[in-house]
């Protein structure tokens, strides 16, 4: 049968495991972050400050009043993460504030990707925006399908073939010759269906391609063009 110093002292232990559990749960004396990789001159010294502390802090959140800089603080803590860890970062913010983060990001950054889903604007707009027509909803793609059958999409004024555009996103330079769709219908754009016409050559059309290739090259020797000859 249990005492009344028994129970005390039970009840003390419990108190003091307690408080380790709690204590091992704090993080106001640890630094689990890592040193800052990049500190933008654009800051003021009170902000490197801020940001240099919530970098090395790892778990901080940084309090500053209203006109102090929160934004630019915020997107250099978080190209700091990215730069070390090589992963995104997400920032939560109401729509209002968003409009902000993207000013201030469009000071300092080369290029702004929106990536807004299918069929969805970005609402600030932007130098140059595209749309990848989505061919597994009919109805709902950019641009307009002309009489050739091709779909044309305009951007900014100009209009391009959207087969043709998809190479550029996806390779990173324009197509040199014709593309072609590997199962012929021309308004399925995906990329795995997009291909250099070259690649679907009947033997008859590359011994054709073939005879136009020699006649240029002798006709490039002919006048004296030496990289022909190679």
């Amino acid at each position: 049968m249990a005492t009344g110093r028994t129970r005390q002292a039970t009840i003390e232990e419990n108190s003091v495991s307690y408080e380790r559990f709690l204590a091992g749960k704090t993080h106001l004396g640890g630094m689990s972050g890592f040193d800052p990789v990049w500190m933008p001159e654009f800051l003021f010294d009170f902000q490197k400050a801020l940001v240099e502390w919530a970098v090395r802090k790892g778990r901080a959140a940084i309090f500053a009043d209203c006109g102090l800089g929160k934004t630019p603080m915020q997107l250099v803590w978080a190209e700091n993460v990215v730069r070390h860890t090589n992963k995104p970062v997400l920032i939560a913010a109401p729509l209002a504030v968003s409009y902000q983060i993207l000013r201030e990001a469009e000071k300092e950054a080369d290029v702004i990707l929106w990536d807004g889903g299918n069929n969805d604007l970005p609402f600030y707009r932007p130098d140059l925006h595209i749309v990848l027509a989505d061919p597994l909803r009919p109805g709902d793609e950019a641009g307009a399908v002309r009489k050739d059958g091709l779909v044309a999409v305009t951007v900014k004024g100009k209009t391009y073939l959207a087969h043709r555009l998809i190479w550029f996103l996806v390779k990173g330079e324009w197509p040199e010759g014709r593309l072609t769709f590997h199962d012929k219908d021309p308004q399925n754009l995906r990329w795995h269906n997009i291909r250099p016409e070259s690649d679907f050559f009947s033997p008859t059309a590359a011994a054709a391609y073939l005879r136009q290739h020699r006649q240029k090259r002798r006709e490039a020797i002919n006048r004296g063009d030496l990289d022909a000859e190679r």
